[in-house]
């Protein structure tokens, strides 16, 4: 799935659909950030369309989408999943992150944009609200939290 294009077809309100091409490896790291920041598997989706519609298909890298994608998910905290959608979001990670959707919604949106996806501080913090010192903090206490339910785990 790494080297293989998908094509995505983004319609605008009056304009003609447009191919954009977006790898599936991309696609993949979006989905899997997404559901980790959303703990919802529908809204990670949700939040995969929103950005790839919020991307200029002749122009987007793979990049760009994916910030795109994160961005629109950390914007879908309208509520917080419920523990039925973070297990079956938890179901769809990796082993070494299934707890991470089970974390509070700001620890694991400091943890996930900071931590796993790697974006400045600054940036997180702009995207969440927050200053830089509060994002740090947050995704340090995430981190600890996760490290002791990993050793639990591991018992």
């Amino acid at each position: 799935m790494a080297a293989l294009a998908s094509t995505i077809y983004n319609t605008g309100s009056a304009a003609p659909a447009r191919r954009m091409r977006i790898t599936g490896e991309t696609l993949s790291r979006a989905f899997t950030t997404a559901v980790m920041l959303t703990a919802n598997a529908e809204q990670a989706g949700a939040a995969i369309l929103e950005g790839i519609g919020m991307t200029d298909p002749s122009l987007a890298s793979d990049e760009e989408l994916f910030l795109a994608a994160v961005r629109a998910a950390v914007e879908h905290k309208r509520c917080d999943a419920g523990p039925g959608q973070r297990q079956r979001a938890s179901s769809m990670l990796p082993q070494g992150l299934r707890a991470v959707p089970g974390l509070p919604l700001r620890l694991r949106h400091c943890f996930v944009l900071r931590i796993l996806a790697g974006l400045p501080a600054a940036v997180c913090a702009q995207w969440m609200h927050l200053t830089t010192s509060e994002v740090e903090r947050a995704a340090g206490r995430a981190a600890e939290l996760l490290a002791g339910i990993s050793a639990c785990a591991a018992r």
